[in-house]
C-alpha cells in the first residue's frame, strides 16, 4: 500500500462508518420484555447489570447466582420494561479473578433489512461462563407479561 498502512485504512474506515439502526428508519425501536441471567461458571458470580432506557439509567443492580441448580438462574422484569424505546444493557462480573463484561443495545436489533412487523419486544439473555460473558436476544410479538411475572 503506497504510503498507506493497514492501520490508517482501518482508522479511515472506522471514522466514516455510520451505525446501522434507527437512522432513516420510521419503525419504532423494540421494547425490552425481560432479562434472563444464567450462571454456567464453576463458581458463584455477582453480575452487575445496568440498563439505560433512552439514555437514562433505570436499572443498576448486582445479582448473585450460585452453582446449584436452583441458584444458577435469575429473571428481571420491571414495570418500566415494554416501552418501545432505545435500550442499552451492560453486564459485568469477575470469574476466576478475570473481569468480564458484555454490552448490547436495541439499535443492534433493527436495520439489516430485518422484518420485525410481527415483533414488538425483545428479551435479553445473559450467560456467564468460566472465561466469558455473552448476550443474546429473543423476540416476542407482545411486550405484555402475565400479571404474576411483572415486578416493580
Amino acid at each position: 500500500m503506497s504510503g498507506c498502512t493497514r492501520r490508517r485504512v482501518l482508522l479511515a474506515c472506522a471514522s466514516t462508518t455510520v451505525p446501522v439502526g434507527c437512522l432513516g428508519s420510521n419503525d419504532p425501536p423494540l421494547g425490552l420484555r425481560k432479562i434472563e441471567i444464567t450462571n454456567g461458571a464453576d463458581e458463584e458470580v455477582n453480575v452487575h447489570l445496568l440498563v439505560r432506557k433512552s439514555g437514562t439509567l433505570v436499572y443498576d443492580e448486582v445479582i448473585t447466582l450460585g452453582t446449584e441448580l436452583g441458584e444458577k438462574y435469575a429473571e428481571v422484569t420491571k414495570d418500566w420494561m415494554g416501552d418501545r424505546e432505545y435500550y442499552e444493557m451492560t453486564a459485568e462480573t469477575t470469574v476466576g479473578g478475570q473481569q468480564l463484561s458484555a454490552s448490547s443495545n436495541s439499535d443492534s436489533l433493527v436495520g439489516d433489512n430485518r422484518d420485525f412487523s410481527e415483533t414488538s419486544c425483545f428479551e435479553l439473555s445473559v450467560s456467564v461462563f468460566d472465561d466469558e460473558i455473552g448476550m443474546a436476544h429473543g423476540f416476542h410479538d407482545s411486550c405484555e407479561l402475565p400479571a404474576a411475572e411483572a415486578h416493580d
